[in-house]
């Protein structure tokens, strides 16, 4: 899903870009803990353009938007630390696999 990039002009166009965003943040960190990796990357297109959108705009730094900013990276911050912890669970599956792997060879090399 791609969304064409639009200049915000206003602060209501702001506040609505940045509503969305924090909708799709929350949307993807469900999907995540849900392991669904393919869903997020559909939303991906569109979160990356809200952020572009918004980091872009004169509104971002305004202080009326403070809470929203830190609501926003805090919800980014999930994201990365739930993926980071997906990683690494699958490493080390992945890794007692491979383990699994050599022991099954070197028994077959035995016999």
């Amino acid at each position: 899903m791609t969304t064409a990039t639009i200049d915000i002009t206003n602060e209501n166009e702001f506040k609505a870009a940045s509503e969305r965003l924090e909708s799709l943040l929350k949307e993807q960190l469900e999907l995540i803990r849900k392991g669904n990796i393919d869903e997020v990357e559909v939303i991906a297109g569109e979160t990356q353009n809200l952020v572009e959108m918004i980091s872009g705009s004169r509104h971002f730094d305004e202080l009326w938007f403070k809470a929203n900013r830190e609501r926003l990276r805090s919800l980014y911050n999930k994201i990365c630390l739930t993926l980071s912890a997906q990683m690494k669970d699958v490493s080390q599956s992945l890794s007692k696999v491979n383990k699994g792997k050599k022991t099954v060879g070197l028994y077959r090399d035995n016999m």
